[in-house]
């Protein structure tokens, strides 16, 4: 779509991109593989746009939205190995984080964008897993599990 667009986008003064990506984009997630995979690629590929457009005069923002208010931890498919108990309490966790109204995830998300912010972070749960990946690059996964611990299988 962005190549479709370009064109477009390159006759219009202070043109935009904006592409959502996740807060699984910026950290791994047990039982999320597929899912957290296709949001890094959202985010390098924001990257990387954001450098060959950038002359341009193109701006590209990154979207990381953490807990936000929706159906999503009840409709998410569970990744491969993951157990239904593994899937339930993750479900669950879920559940009792997502928190952010969807409407002032759009007034963010809005800002940002016309600020050209290069990566929106939406939520304190996305700030923090950014920070916490950022300091502890190799072994964030033991910080995550420590602060939500997934069941083991039996």
């Amino acid at each position: 779509m962005t190549h479709a667009f370009l064109p477009a986008l390159r006759s219009t003064l202070d043109a935009h991109i904006t592409n959502m990506s996740s807060l699984y984009g910026l950290m791994g997630v047990v039982g999320q593989t597929a899912y957290s995979s296709s949001k890094f690629a959202v985010r390098g590929f924001s990257e990387s746009l954001r450098q060959e457009l950038g002359p341009l005069g193109i701006g590209v923002t990154s979207v990381h939205p953490g807990g936000i208010k929706t159906n999503i931890a009840n409709t998410a498919r569970l990744g491969s190995g993951v157990s239904q108990q593994q899937g339930l309490a993750g479900r669950d966790t879920m559940n009792k984080v997502l928190k952010l109204p969807p409407e002032q995830t759009a007034r963010l998300i809005l800002q940002g964008t016309q600020r050209r912010a290069p990566r929106v972070l939406v939520g304190v749960d996305a700030t923090l897993a950014d920070s916490i990946v950022r300091l502890l690059p190799s072994s964030y996964e033991q910080v995550i599990q420590r602060l939500h611990p997934v069941p083991q299988p039996e």
